[in-house]
């Protein structure tokens, strides 16, 4: 899943004000949709997809959920194949989902958790079906969750973890119900986190990976339950599934490593050491669902690869390759969840496919959808 979220706290206003003079969307809109909001060119992370539930914000600041409630993750009372508004707040500046709890960031920098919270995946006590803030602290810039653990990065570049750590996912020792620190370094600039697996980029391009690695799914060999480098260099983005994960470098081009018997990886072969996918040095973005694959090129382009058993690939089929998703050349944003996607188009807003058991696709019905279907008013109001 693609559940990395990253704050500029200096951008916030600006984006917002920007995203309503331009009148474009980016993330969420529901049933009564109204403001504009910001592009993904702009700010990625508005949007997020959990196991069956989606979630994203809107220009004006408030919170938007859809799909299935098992345990709060909406933030709201009962479910629902639409979006709906959680509370009235309009402060909301980024969010990431997990399997089923779900982080967010206010511009303060503050931080917020709801949804599921055993293994202490929340970071905090309380209440876990609205909203409650984690800590304290007001400089949290990124979050990243996973099937039931945290990551979150601080303004001065270091890295926290909180939630299950049966299998080191936490990178770290001590109480695992609330953030601590992972490590001293303080160069931290990305994080993203497979099911039981994490994931981070320093400042000088390296990866980082640690957690369950029964599948190579950390790109490396050896036990994960400390932090250790992954080959190579200019790594800029990484996402991981169940058992694989994807990676873009400052060059373009497109990496993979992990279990392959599905075609997750997008290429021939499987194992701890990252390969190529492909040749092409064009790509801008990858998403890992659990047993596929996303990426987004830098021509606007959709791409998917992996098990189409829900529909998930948007193209019809099981397919060990990428494949191009429709003609359209608007894409700016994805994001994955278990088996269903979002996609944002710069002229046409949120798109979403796949898995609908929950109503996460938000189209007001639980009937899945191997094709991208426009959200509702959301694509309306992009228009």
């Amino acid at each position: 899943m693609r559940a990395r979220a990253r704050l500029n706290h200096r951008r916030v206003e600006k984006l917002i004000v920007l995203a309503v003079l331009a009148g474009v969307a980016l993330a969420a809109v529901g049933a009564a949709a109204a403001a504009a909001v910001p592009s993904p060119k702009a700010g990625t992370e508005a949007v997020s997809a959990g196991y069956a539930f989606s979630v994203a914000i809107k220009g004006d600041g408030s919170l938007w959920t859809w799909g299935a409630n098992m345990g709060g993750e909406l933030g709201r009372s009962g479910g629902g194949s639409v979006p709906g508004p959680v509370g009235r707040a309009k402060t909301w500046a980024l969010v990431a989902a997990g399997s089923n709890h779900t982080l967010a960031l206010r511009a303060d920098g503050s931080l917020w958790s709801w949804g599921v919270s055993s293994d202490g995946r929340l970071g905090r006590g309380g209440t876990n079906s609205v909203p409650g803030r984690v800590g304290s602290a007001e400089d949290w810039v990124a979050v990243a969750a996973g099937r039931a653990h945290s990551l979150a990065l601080q303004r001065n570049g270091t890295l926290w973890s909180w939630g299950a750590n049966a299998l080191g996912q936490l990178g770290r020792s001590g109480d695992p119900a609330v953030p601590k620190r992972v490590g001293t370094a303080t160069t931290w600039v990305a994080i993203g986190c497979g099911w039981d697996s994490s994931y981070a980029i320093k400042s000088d391009g390296t990866l980082w990976s640690w957690g369950a690695n029964d599948q190579g799914q950390l790109g490396r060999v050896g036990a994960g339950a400390k932090p250790a480098k992954v080959a190579g260099m200019g790594w800029v983005a990484v996402s991981g599934g169940r058992r694989h994960a994807l990676a873009v470098r400052g060059d373009g081009t497109l990496w993979s490593w992990g279990a392959n018997a599905d075609g997750q990886l997008g290429r021939v072969g499987a194992g701890a050491t990252p390969a190529q996918v492909g040749t092409d040095a064009d790509w801008k973005a990858a998403a890992s669902g659990a047993l596929f694959g996303l990426a987004l090129k830098k021509d606007g382009s959709l791409w998917s690869w992996g098990s189409d058993a829900a529909g998930q690939l948007g193209r019809g089929g099981n397919a060990a390759l990428p494949g191009r998703v429709g003609e359209a050349t608007t894409w700016a944003g994805l994001w994955s969840g278990s088996a269903h996607c979002l996609a944002f188009r710069t002229d046409a807003g949120l798109w979403a496919w796949g898995w609908n058991g929950g109503g996460q696709l938000g189209d007001g019905s639980t009937a899945g959808s191997a094709t991208p279907l426009p959200i509702g008013s959301l694509a309306a109001a992009s228009r």
